[in-house]
């Protein structure tokens, strides 16, 4: 996780300039989604999700 968070955290800031500038169409959006998930973005979540959900049991 932590080799491909930085590489994710720089295409969403590059991806959300773009969007937000009009340099990229929103109807890639689609694209961006499915680079994401080639970067391995559903792995990242669910390893935050299991960290998160073991500080929540630890609360308990």
């Amino acid at each position: 996780e932590s080799m491909s968070m930085p590489d994710i955290t720089t295409y969403v800031e590059e991806m959300n300039f773009k969007f937000i500038s009009g340099d990229t169409s929103l109807d890639q959006f689609d694209n961006y989604i499915e680079t994401l998930k080639k970067m391995n973005i559903e792995q990242v979540i669910a390893g935050r999700q299991a960290q998160y959900d073991r500080y929540k049991a630890a609360q308990q």
